[in-house]
């Protein structure tokens, strides 16, 4: 996430290039970005399929995110792969790091290495 990159010195500024609306981090991401609505909804949808609504309920956005990203130790190894196949398809479906190894080639001065 860009919050993280300029963290480390590595972008000039943590604001999500998407909304510019704030700093992406994590929880903007995943849970805030007004781009990824639709990715949202489904993922929470899931999510609530998988947890109790109100555990939900009775969480923090920096509990969600790490629930979303780890699993949790308490839960039963098929709700923790549950998690991750949601996480998987939010990733993928958002397109956020979709041309992340493009852009990675030609960080590296391997243009030509991109494919067309």
């Amino acid at each position: 996430m860009a919050e993280h990159l300029y963290t480390h010195n590595i972008i000039d500024s943590p604001i999500c290039k998407n909304c510019e609306l704030e700093s992406e981090s994590d929880a903007h991401y995943l849970l805030k970005c007004p781009v990824y609505g639709a990715q949202r909804a489904r993922f929470l949808s899931d999510l609530i399929t998988i947890l109790d609504g109100d555990y939900i309920a009775n969480v923090d956005d920096h509990d969600i995110v790490n629930l979303f990203l780890n699993g949790d130790r308490e839960f039963p190894m098929q709700s923790n792969l549950d998690l991750n196949r949601i996480a998987q398809t939010y990733i993928i479906d958002s397109k956020r790091f979709a041309d992340r190894a493009s852009l990675q080639k030609r960080a590296l001065g391997q243009d030509h290495l991109v494919e067309p």
